[in-house]
């Protein structure tokens, strides 16, 4: 319906097209645009009208065209009409998928068992919106090796699964971190492990150096300087095709070529390979597509799906 009754013909119209095989909606700022239900509104000439696209579950905002472009909010000033565009595409389903919800460990690979220890206490706090987290707290005494693909001895906070995920295929890995101090010790994020350097390895050093790594060989990463992340990060890990592709906060930072793979017999999330280092801090929504390379543009809108929730905090 007719948002604004303008007399004299000094109104310009407004239409938004939804587009795409996925689903979602465009809301305007004010009463006015509810598309799809309601997707053409006439508002007076020269008005600010601002527009926001929400993708359903399952679906992801890939961007405006027309008037507007890119991910973000559509500005408009209505001195003609106008018409835009806004494209919702079908997302990749994830292999696996950790520290989302309630059901925590989610994990579609086999029967395999993921371990989570005693030390990880899985939280809802209404200090991040209602989103579960993976709160990996610091206690405990330190690991032990994780090179011969057995659980570390020790007891501080790790997610441990026997057998690889990833494996040497092409794939993604995306998640959400906010340390709990900056700290020179190194941490595993995310690693898949075994006798010798085995498939990818995520990684954070010392000096807010952060890495990927893939293969048997240290030289092949993609590394990138990272700060602030005592804030809400959102961390993505790409191995296509012997090509490491990194990205932080949506961004790709860094790009590396990846090694021969090693031997890998379990996936590790909260230490470093031999067990000696490890994250303290929380994680939510663990990612992993393997056989699916993400593209630039699904990790951008993979990171603004929640971004404004956790990193207002």
């Amino acid at each position: 319906g007719m948002y604004w009754t303008i007399a004299g013909g000094t109104g310009e119209f407004l239409t938004v097209t939804l587009s795409g095989d996925g689903s979602g909606v465009v809301m305007s700022a004010l009463d006015g645009i509810d598309c799809g239900l309601d997707c053409t509104e006439e508002y007076l000439s020269g008005s600010s009208v601002t527009l926001t696209a929400s993708a359903d579950s399952g679906s992801i905002f890939v961007g405006w065209s027309g008037a507007c472009s890119g991910t973000g909010t559509c500005e408009l000033t209505m001195d003609a009409a106008k018409s835009v565009t806004a494209q919702f595409d079908p997302f990749p389903a994830a292999t696996s998928n950790w520290f989302t919800t309630a059901n925590v460990l989610n994990d579609a690979i086999g029967s395999a068992t993921l371990t989570q220890n005693s030390a990880i206490n899985t939280v809802y706090s209404d200090l991040i919106n209602g989103l579960y987290v993976a709160r990996f707290d610091g206690s405990g005494s330190n690991n032990g090796s994780t090179n011969d693909g057995t659980p570390p001895n020790g007891d501080h906070p790790y997610l441990y699964r026997g057998g690889t995920l990833l494996g040497s295929n092409n794939g993604t890995v995306s998640f959400w971190i906010k340390a709990a101090v900056d700290t020179t010790y190194g941490y595993g994020l995310f690693y898949e492990r075994g006798g010798s350097y085995g498939h990818l390895q995520v990684a954070r050093w010392s000096d807010d150096l952060m890495t990927v790594k893939y293969g048997i060989n240290d030289i092949n990463t993609a590394q990138a300087t990272v700060t602030g992340v005592e804030s809400w990060t959102h961390v993505v890990a790409v191995h296509s095709n012997n090509e490491l592709r990194f990205y932080l906060n949506g961004s790709l930072v860094a790009t590396g070529s990846a090694g021969s793979p090693g031997s890998a017999s379990a996936t590790i999330i909260g230490c470093t390979r031999d067990g000696g280092t490890y994250f303290v801090g929380d994680m939510h929504d663990y990612r992993l597509w393997v056989g699916t390379v993400l593209t630039d543009q699904q990790i951008e809108a993979l990171y603004n799906e929640k971004a404004a929730l956790l990193q207002s905090q």
